[in-house]
């Protein structure tokens, strides 16, 4: 037998012992299938139908036809209205993770910052010589760029409205002693929260009820010096200036 011919039949072989052996046998007490361990699968016939949706889908798909579950429609990014209604926003929350630094020293670069534009906070903390105001600054840095992606709030209307600090979780670490005794010291952990809002334009009042120069008059009294001349009555042995 040549080789051509060999390799054409055993597909062939291969086929009809897996319909003779792998079909299923059904008797009146029960089912059952003879099969080799390491047969194939011929089909999917012989095994239970598949559902066509799953439970979970079948769950969400009664709580649409109720109403409970609305589609989100996908928004079309260049839409003039997906614009004007990202315009209208005019606060960003942000906050940082939690890093190992006190508390209490957290608490300085949050007053250091709070109250500035978001552009003069972050040279501040460039130029800071605190631990954390590396982290400070990079974090700062990403609550301007996500006011603008997502909320078109321009970084040179946008301040730090308030910056406030959190604690987060802390860890314990032993702290020995002498004569055997010791104690647990706090590694302690923080964050720090950011509230931007955009600056409100200023009205120009014009001069209004500013005084000019011409009908300024002075009504307090300019500081003069006292001058003692009061004559001195019983005067003592020693001097008194």
């Amino acid at each position: 037998m040549n080789v051509t011919s060999r390799s054409k039949i055993l597909p062939l072989v291969s086929v009809l012992i897996r319909q003779t052996f792998c079909q299923p046998i059904l008797s009146r007490n029960f089912v059952a299938s003879r099969s080799f361990h390491g047969t194939p699968i011929n089909s999917a016939r012989w095994l239970p139908s598949l559902p066509k949706l799953w439970p979970f889908q079948q769950f969400e798909k009664q709580e649409k036809n109720k109403g409970l579950i609305v589609e989100h429609k996908e928004i079309n990014k260049g839409d003039p209205g997906y614009t004007e209604a990202k315009k209208k926003c005019t606060e960003h929350k942000y906050s940082t993770m939690n890093f190992r630094i006190s508390p209490r020293k957290l608490r300085f670069l949050a007053n250091q910052i709070a109250g500035k534009p978001i552009n003069e906070a972050i040279k501040q903390m460039e130029f800071s010589h605190k631990r954390a105001s590396r982290k400070i600054m990079n974090s700062l840095i990403t609550a301007r760029d996500h006011a603008w992606r997502y909320k078109m709030m321009d970084a040179d209307n946008v301040y730090i409205d308030q910056a406030f600090v959190g604690k987060g979780l802390y860890r314990k670490k032993p702290n020995y002693g002498a004569r055997g005794r010791f104690s647990f010291l706090k590694i302690k952990k923080a964050h720090m929260k950011y509230v931007l809002k955009v600056k409100k334009p200023e009205i120009d009042l014009g001069i209004g009820n500013k005084r000019t120069a011409k009908t300024f008059k002075v009504k307090r009294k300019v500081w003069m010096p006292l001058i003692e001349k009061k004559p001195i009555y019983n005067p003592s042995r020693f001097y008194n200036w």
